[in-house]
């Protein structure tokens, strides 16, 4: 079944008129989109009786990744003909995300470019990014409105004395604000916050009092570790940590590339059914702005129109194929997306690639 619906769109190709690539032929699109007893369609009908909710179709050779009426007719077509296969469409990615980032997992020279950028405190791409992976794997939350810790501990199930002891930097337990952080595992890396020597972190974040001297040889930068600030960083060893605990590495091109791709990373940008998909704006900005300034972009006495056209003329081959690029994208919204851990997800027509 899948062979056959891989070559579904094969007959009604056609180049671009401008070239670089193939589409689908308009009377193809409007056939889809019109519900019409069109040439697509009547190939689809062909094999639904082969299809069910188990089988996955692959659509190639086409990119109408804008048009959401296109998808919508092929969703309902099968809908009522009783079977939701799952639908990928590598040539649709558009539909949900403006590019793949495929090269930069194979392209070794941008992959190191892209670590170094995500490493990089001044973009904060990689605290966007891993907000996003740690609450999808349960490790943390962030509060939405105004609680207590023994409200969240309530709510998830975990033990209210064990995350007092997981989050001493919480500036108050009783009274959260909307936008903390609260920890559900243990780090690699936090400020000493409530603990007040070395010796009781080791004992009661840790639960292991005979970690004092690794731990004390871990942190050099610490004064006194009997005498903690609260804004004291505090490191522990991976060794020293029981699983799970939370890995603050930054994340490789790669990893970017997939959760991107597989939506798994929405999560922390967006909690409505209706999420935008983006980047944190002003790191974006900020981001780019870093970029143009190392290319002496001067922008004092130039209008926005000016600056527009200075930049796609001058910059425009520079950027391509650069993580500034991938930036500059703006993103659709996506309408009722499904994720992995979504009860729907299994039946769904469109499965994201």
């Amino acid at each position: 079944t899948q062979q056959e619906a891989v070559t579904l769109a094969d007959p009604f190709i056609e180049d671009k008129p401008a070239g670089g690539g193939k589409q689908l032929q308009p009377q193809v699109i409007r056939s889809i989109q019109e519900g019409a007893d069109g040439p697509f369609l009547k190939k689809l009908r062909s094999v639904r009786d082969k299809v069910d909710n188990k089988t996955h179709i692959e659509i190639r050779g086409c990119n109408i990744g804008g048009n959401t009426a296109t998808l919508d007719a092929i969703r309902g077509f099968f809908g009522k003909a009783g079977a939701l296969p799952s639908i990928s469409a590598p040539d649709l990615f558009q539909y949900f995300f403006p590019l793949t980032l495929t090269a930069y997992g194979t392209n070794q020279q941008e992959e190191a470019r892209l670590q170094t950028e995500y490493a990089d405190p001044a973009t904060g791409l990689s605290t966007s990014f891993n907000e996003g992976e740690r609450i999808r794997r349960g490790e943390m939350i962030l509060v939405s409105e105004e609680t207590k810790l023994d409200e969240i501990a309530t709510k998830y199930g975990k033990n209210s004395q064990e995350l007092r002891r997981l989050n001493p930097d919480l500036a108050d337990p009783d009274k959260l604000k909307s936008q903390d952080t609260v920890w559900f595992v243990r780090r690699t890396s936090l400020p000493a916050g409530r603990y007040k020597t070395l010796k009781d972190f080791c004992a009661q974040y840790l639960g292991d009092a005979k970690a004092f001297d690794p731990m004390k040889a871990a942190n050099p930068q610490i004064q006194d570790p009997d005498a903690l600030n609260s804004g004291d960083k505090i490191n522990v060893p991976a060794n020293l940590l029981k699983q799970p605990f939370a890995d603050v590495a930054p994340p490789t091109a790669q990893q970017f590339s997939q959760a991107i791709r597989s939506g798994k990373a929405l999560v922390a940008f967006g909690q409505g059914s209706r999420p935008n998909i983006h980047l944190d704006v002003t790191k974006k900005e900020t981001a780019i702005g870093d970029w143009l300034a190392k290319q002496h972009f001067d922008p004092n006495g130039k209008t926005a129109a000016e600056l527009t056209k200075l930049y796609r003329v001058k910059y425009s081959e520079k950027v391509a194929g650069t993580y500034v690029a991938f930036l500059s994208q703006g993103y659709p919204n996506v309408t009722d997306p499904i994720f992995p851990d979504d009860p729907r997800y299994e039946k769904h027509i469109i499965r994201r690639p």
